[in-house]
Formats: structure tokens, C-alpha cells, sequence
């Protein structure tokens, strides 16, 4: 059998990534605001209840982006500083467009710099250290694999938290995929959940979702 070649194999993932990106973003877009709140609260309880985020002192989380239906983390980071967690937001150097983590204190006093979303003041020192990191995506599949909006932040960032910390994609059940299209650079994650299931990914993989 003719071996592949795999350049042409990763011009293939690509435009398959590129497809499922613009389906996945017009599926958020057009799903009802009253059915995301709901189903991002069930998610924030999943979390919750996951030992490794309850035994967490540093957790990386993000701030949605208004417009995009993104899972709604609000009311689990007010949870996580209730208890004294520090909690830290994805923040683009402008000079490197290199991803880090920041400590704001306050989400409220997050600015836009320019990325789309709001950022930590540049001036607050980047987290030296993690316990996890909640990922977003638009897609994920059941190998801890994920679709993001095709900037590749978090698939260059993540390898320098992780492990020791541990990455939880956040997606909604029906973004859920059989199996998602590879490049180079992914980064497979330790967890997927969703609003209906809690699926840890490697060797136990096989357990009973939460």
C-alpha cells in the first residue's frame, strides 16, 4: 500500500478543522441565550464537584467573549475566590503573541487589549504555577482532543502548565465529537466536560462518567 503522504495528510485536517469550525460557531451562535446559561451552570456544578478542582489553589479559567455562546464561567470563579482560590485569565503578550495566565483579583477590572476578549492588567506578574486550567473550545472529542477558533494559544501555552496541572476542556454535550481531526501542535487534555458527562481521558478513560 502507497504510504500517505503527510503534508497532503495535514492539508486535509486542516481544511476538515476549518469546516467544523465555521459549523460549530454558526451551531453556538444560533442556539438560544436562555439554553446556554442553563447549560453552563450545569457544567460549573460538574466542576464543582471534581476532586481535583475541590483540592485546586491556582486555577486557570477565561472570561467569555460576548456575542460568541461561549460556556458562561462567572458564577465558578466567584465560587473558587469565595474560598480563597486563586483564580487566573488568559492574557496575549502583544510583542511575543505568546499566551500566559494572570491574577486580576478583580474579573471586573479587565480590559480589552485588542485580542477580542477581555485581559489582566499586562503589568501583573504571569502564573509560575497551576493546579488546573479550564480550556474552551467550540468542539472536543472523547481523546481530550479540542477545536478552538484556529489561534493555537492554548495548544502552544498549555504544555508549559501541564502537567503538573491538570486541563479540563469545557464544551456543551452537543458539541461533543466522535473523533476530531489532528495537526501538529495539539494538545491532548486530561478531562472533557460537558453539561451531561464528565469523561477523564488516557488511562482511565474507560470509567464511569461523573
Amino acid at each position: 500500500m502507497e504510504e500517505l503522504d503527510p503534508a497532503a495528510v495535514e492539508i486535509v485536517a486542516r481544511r476538515a478543522k476549518a469546516e467544523l469550525r465555521n459549523r460549530a460557531r454558526g451551531v453556538r451562535k444560533s442556539s438560544p441565550r436562555v439554553a446556554i446559561e442553563t447549560r453552563s451552570q450545569e457544567i460549573v456544578a460538574r466542576l464543582a464537584a471534581m476532586p481535583i478542582v475541590a483540592s485546586a489553589q491556582h486555577v486557570a479559567i477565561f472570561d467569555a467573549i460576548a456575542g460568541r455562546n461561549e460556556v458562561e464561567l462567572v458564577s465558578f470563579g466567584v465560587a473558587l475566590r469565595a474560598r480563597g482560590v486563586r483564580t487566573y485569565y488568559p492574557a496575549i503578550d502583544p510583542d511575543t503573541r505568546l499566551m500566559v495566565f494572570r491574577d486580576p483579583g478583580d474579573p471586573e477590572a479587565m480590559q480589552e487589549y485588542g485580542f477580542g476578549f477581555r485581559e489582566p492588567d499586562p503589568a501583573i506578574p504571569a502564573a509560575s504555577r497551576l493546579d488546573v486550567v479550564i480550556v474552551p473550545a467550540l468542539r472536543a472529542d472523547g481523546r481530550g482532543h479540542r477545536l478552538g477558533y484556529g489561534a493555537g494559544y492554548y495548544d502552544r501555552t498549555l504544555p508549559t502548565y501541564c502537567p503538573p496541572a491538570t486541563s479540563i476542556i469545557v464544551v456543551f454535550d452537543f458539541e461533543l465529537a466522535p473523533e476530531l481531526p489532528l495537526t501538529p501542535g495539539d494538545f491532548p487534555c486530561d478531562w472533557v466536560v460537558t453539561d451531561k458527562r464528565s469523561i477523564q481521558v488516557g488511562p482511565s478513560s474507560d470509567a464511569a462518567p461523573l
